[in-house]
């Protein structure tokens, strides 16, 4: 086509041209002092442990690229990406390879046991407002994971050991946290004398991934554009890693490479880069995230005090509504913070009506009580969340108050 021969043109003059890169606003970036550098685009947990992994175990100074700007911190709650991880045995084969960062993961999360139930348990909230909410169910596994938690030494012990993660605890971490532990861990890599060093661009878009040689070896070359001043940079590594997300760069680029571009790299085949999807139970499901505050109350059968809300618990508030595209159930994931803000998923087929709503006031009119109107119970604050609740209980609307409402995603298997 017109565009792949326009950008077939490009990848020739940038890899043969030098006077051609500056004419078109390219730097060459700093040469690594090693003849193993990597490029990992993505700054986000798989990037990072990426990157850990290539320094410490591989010889490979890093160049980390992530598109989001300097002036945002990953480090911090973000409502847009309010999803946890359960760091299960598999994800803890990376974890122990790092002690202080499986030390920092057991000290920051909630153990978990079969099934993910966290040590609180999880609490299974009935739709019926004349029943008793039950005390949550435990689990032996995420009970003997909360000995690990609580005693610090014996999980230092476990982290050092080398051993792979006993059966099926896991660990329950915000993924702002996870990506947190892990920057300590890349800054204190860096701290250290003769290692390979980890260097993190913040505000870096990837444009595009081209090959090239050096020295006669094959080699890789990213194009990135700074989102701040436009600027583009050249960087040429002998491996680049795409941690960037099932809307990849890197792959897309892969997937649409000229032909012949890559005929020097033996069994590079551009088709092997598509985006596949398979069949599963999940598939076609959708997901939106909600936003609870902490501590808030559930209000328990006529006589019993309320419950109120723990961060290391799992919660599930079932609706009244039973139909297949009516039904809801929230579900509140824990929180080592108590006071932090409760992510709450809502898991529905894609024909659930809940998909007809396009924004959060509709959103929040579409769960409170029959009569009330949003802006009425906004101004009633936090203590009427209980109420709202209540009224999912008693079957008035769906009635979840003082929650906002985030993009919805869809899950794709």
């Amino acid at each position: 086509s017109e565009v792949q021969d326009k950008r077939t043109m490009i990848i020739i003059a940038i890899i043969f041209a030098s006077a051609t890169l500056l004419a078109a606003g390219l730097s060459l970036a700093p040469a690594s002092s090693t003849s193993n550098h990597a490029i990992v685009v993505g700054g986000g947990p798989v990037g990072l442990a990426a990157a850990l992994t290539l320094a410490s175990n591989h010889n490979y100074n890093v160049t980390l690229l992530e598109t989001a700007p300097a002036s945002s911190d990953q480090r911090q709650y973000d409502p847009t990406k309010a999803f946890l991880y359960n760091v299960n045995s598999r994800g803890q084969v990376l974890t122990r390879q790092f002690p202080d960062m499986h030390k920092k993961l057991v000290e920051r999360s909630v153990p978990s046991g079969g099934f993910g139930t966290a040590i609180g348990g999880i609490t299974i909230v009935p739709a019926d407002p004349n029943e008793e909410v039950p005390l949550p169910k435990q689990s032996t596994q995420a009970t003997q994971a909360s000995i690990e938690s609580d005693d610090t030494s014996h999980a230092f012990k476990s982290a050092t050991s080398g051993e792979k993660a006993a059966g099926t605890v896991g660990y329950w971490v915000p993924r702002h946290t996870m990506v947190e532990l892990m920057a300590e861990c890349i800054e204190e890599h860096n701290s250290k004398d003769n290692v390979c060093r980890i260097n993190f661009e913040m505000g870096q878009e990837c444009l595009d991934v081209i090959p090239t040689k050096k020295r006669g070896r094959n080699c890789v070359c990213v194009i990135a554009k700074d989102s701040k001043d436009g600027s583009m940079k050249l960087h040429q590594a002998t491996l680049v890693v795409g941690a960037d997300g099932m809307k990849s760069r890197v792959r897309q680029c892969l997937a649409t490479a000229p032909r012949n571009l890559w005929d020097s790299y033996r069994g590079f085949k551009p088709y092997k880069f598509n985006l596949k999807q398979w069949t599963s139970p999940a598939s076609h499901l959708r997901i939106k995230v909600l936003q609870l505050p902490p501590r808030f109350q559930i209000p328990n059968k006529p006589g019993m005090p309320p419950i109120i809300t723990e961060g290391r618990q799992i919660y599930a508030l079932r609706s009244v509504n039973t139909g297949p595209r009516s039904y809801l159930s929230l579900g509140l994931l824990p929180n080592f913070d108590n006071d932090a803000i409760r992510a709450t998923n809502i898991v529905t087929r894609p024909d659930h009506e809940v998909w007809d709503i396009k924004d959060g006031p509709a959103m929040r009119q579409y769960l409170l009580p029959e009569g009330v109107s949003a802006s009425q119970l906004w101004e009633r604050g936090r203590d009427d969340l209980g109420r709202g609740v209540g009224a999912l209980r008693e079957g008035r609307g769906h009635a979840i108050s003082f929650l906002s409402v985030q993009r919805g995603l869809e899950c794709v298997r």
